[in-house]
């Protein structure tokens, strides 16, 4: 079973090809910040084109990557984060698993700490990661992957409808995907 670990709804458009995957699990739901965002997250997912392979973990988001006094929360969702691995481990045998990078894509601490996480709950599992370019120079164990830019325009376009889209309006992922390897 290949399986994609992501931390928010939308992720799994933005940063992998979602259609790719038997088992798509995101990690957090609500937000302290926007009272509204688990529902409109709720009501994407809802839509979703791929809703029947999707699995909400539904963590509260800490705030953390805004706000570093929530250090306390950020503790919290990281506990709870790391029980659901767990119980994901005990439920499922995954052949693969996709998450987010060392670096968080863009250092969203939230992304990272997925990938923390996962990479501690099933090391010697296959975990393929977005390629950067430090990598790049060391490891040449890619995949490569072409984006369905009609897909991920379609599950865009429900976001954008329920008000839980989260990342640029103009952007449009590269054709080609990488991801490498990631180590253990």
């Amino acid at each position: 079973m290949k399986a994609l670990i992501v931390a928010h709804p939308d992720d799994e458009v933005i940063w992998f090809p979602s259609k790719y995957f038997d088992l798509i699990v995101i990690a957090f739901l609500a937000r302290h910040d926007k009272p509204y965002a688990a529902l409109c997250r709720r009501l994407a997912l809802q839509e979703h084109p791929l809703k029947e392979r999707i699995l909400l973990l539904e963590i509260d988001e800490s705030g953390y990557w805004k706000d570093k006094t929530r250090e306390q929360q950020f503790n919290e969702a990281k506990i709870n984060l790391y029980h659901s691995l767990l119980e994901l481990k005990d439920k499922y045998t995954f052949t693969e698993i996709f998450t987010h990078n060392s670096v968080g894509e863009y250092g969203h601490s939230d992304h990272i700490l997925v990938h923390e996480l996962v990479k501690k709950v099933f090391c010697g599992s296959k975990i393929f990661c977005p390629a950067i370019p430090e990598t790049r120079l060391k490891n040449y164990n890619y995949v490569s992957m072409n984006s369905d830019i009609e897909f991920y325009n379609e599950t865009k376009d429900i976001y954008i409808k329920n008000k839980a889209w989260t990342w640029k309006i103009d952007y449009v992922p590269p054709k080609e995907l990488i991801f490498h390897l990631n180590e253990n």
